[in-house]
């Protein structure tokens, strides 16, 4: 499939490379390396974010040329969805793909519903940055520091730090061909792993309070309320990682952070042990993911939409035992 999608990107004149909804390394890391490499090949390219990002990867290189949805120019002849399962989490850039131009949809969820004109999913890769490395080889582009940086933090933040258990041989080759570069890793691991602003540390407090178990405490969740952001004058960019200390707490083998998104949604982040399956309780509620890693958007209230996540947790928890 790469021959097919580089054949188009060769013949593109303007390409759009659209991130998901709620962006994270991996979906920005892969699109600013994407949209690089097709600078170099003399290409017209925009990297389109449905929503805002953590201040965690805003530093990344092209980050501030950015565009939002409301800002898409009506030109584009090629589409390329980055670390995207469907259609709904290009939120409001998802009007593109019925534009009838070539589309592209690069991923690696197992869930990806095969959207577009050319898919290219790869389920056993880390991150959709381990597939964008050998893309842009086969496009013949040379990398450059900036783009072995972004596709490095792409790697990095979907493996946490390669310490998750999608990390693998083939995710440390593709690191080691972009550790030739002038990455400047440990400032890079200081940004995105342990520099944490006062609102966030006290979102997380809140959070670490509020928490509450099941099943003894082998499923733990939280609610994050818009009055405990108002509270601790934080942003939903905040929630970005309080998954992670839900989950290593002993004994859990599901975790779950609920936050209300202020349109009448919850949004959901699950993480499991390794014998348990998040995606399935995910796609229960028309998200997805990975079976270790997952997310979905719930009907709130919040309290109610709580409940429904709670007792699918507990049907998948019991099937995995």
């Amino acid at each position: 499939m790469f021959a097919a999608i580089c054949r188009i990107l060769r013949s593109a004149r303007k390409v759009a490379v659209v991130c998901h909804v709620s962006p994270d390394g991996d979906t920005l890391g892969s699109a600013l390396a994407l949209q690089l490499a097709l600078f170099s090949l003399q290409k017209k390219a925009e990297v389109i974010v449905p929503s805002p990002a953590s201040y965690a990867i805003d530093f990344l290189p092209g980050f501030a040329h950015t565009i939002t949805p409301a800002q898409m120019a009506p030109d584009y002849d090629c589409v390329v969805c980055v670390d995207c399962t469907d259609p709904e989490r290009l939120g409001d850039a998802a009007p593109l793909l019925a534009r009838g131009v070539h589309t592209i949809n690069i991923d690696h969820h197992i869930s990806n519903t095969g959207y577009a004109q050319y898919n290219h999913v790869e389920d056993d890769a880390s991150a959709t940055g381990e597939i964008m490395l050998p893309l842009l080889e086969a496009l013949g582009v040379t990398l450059t520091d900036d783009m072995a940086r972004c596709l490095y933090v792409a790697i990095c933040t979907d493996t946490g730090g390669f310490a998750f258990a999608n990390t693998t041989s083939r995710t440390h080759l593709a690191v080691a061909k972009l550790m030739a570069f002038d990455l400047h890793v440990e400032a890079l691991h200081q940004r995105l792993f342990r520099d944490r602003s006062l609102a966030k540390t006290r979102l997380l407090g809140e959070v670490l309070t509020h928490m509450q178990a099941a099943d003894g405490h082998a499923i733990l969740w939280a609610c994050i309320t818009r009055e405990m952001f108002e509270k601790c004058g934080a942003t939903d960019a905040d929630c970005e990682g309080m998954i992670d200390y839900l989950r290593d707490v002993q004994g859990v083998d599901m975790a779950a952070v609920l936050r209300e998104n202020g349109a009448g949604n919850i949004k959901v982040s699950l993480r499991a042990a390794t014998a348990y399956d998040v995606n399935a309780v995910a796609q229960a509620f028309g998200g997805g993911g990975h079976k270790l890693a997952a997310g979905c958007q719930i009907e709130g209230p919040i309290d109610a939409a709580c409940a429904r996540l709670v007792a699918e947790m507990q049907r998948a928890r019991a099937q995995g035992a």
